[in-house]
């Protein structure tokens, strides 16, 4: 949760680490910097990556938790190309993958994965919404996702 602008005022970072605070101040406009996080940011892996190259350069680590396990990977371990990381590597929902695998792709199963996923969100209501309207959209979204790559594979299965 530190902010942008956090190790740009940091005496020890400056002294110890200018790599760090010479990426951070290219980092967007002060808007991005006084409200984006550091850790945010190399989770997005975003393809102008400052920070990232910084950490790779200085040796940086990240814990990785989850609910049931926590490991620690070097930074080149982390990213795995653009908006890609080892993060996103984890699966939010077992359950639904489970349900998905090896089986054909059906609307019927898409809905029951879709089911399994909006079961298995955190349903925490803030100004973004309430609880439920967010377990509701994690279904719908989870099934539009699953029946728009099922009608770009078979596209593409068509056009070879």
């Amino acid at each position: 949760m530190t902010r942008h602008r956090a190790p740009l005022e940091s005496p020890l970072l400056t002294r110890q680490l200018q790599i760090f605070t010479d990426a951070e101040r290219v980092i967007a406009h002060p808007v991005v910097r006084n409200r984006g996080t550091v850790g945010g940011a190399l989770r997005q892996a975003g393809p102008s990556a400052e920070r990232s190259a910084a950490c790779v350069a200085i040796g940086a680590k990240m814990p990785i938790r989850t609910s049931t396990r926590e490991r620690i990977l070097s930074m080149g371990q982390v990213h795995r190309g653009r908006y890609r990381t080892a993060i996103g590597g984890e699966i939010a929902c077992p359950a639904a993958e489970e349900a998905l695998r090896d089986a054909r792709p059906t609307g019927e199963v898409f809905a029951h994965a879709a089911q399994l996923a909006a079961n298995a969100c955190a349903h925490v209501s803030d100004q973004r919404g309430s609880g439920e309207y967010k377990r509701h959209v994690a279904g719908v979204l989870t099934e539009r996702a699953l029946r728009r790559a099922t009608a770009r594979a078979q596209h593409r299965e068509e056009e070879r």
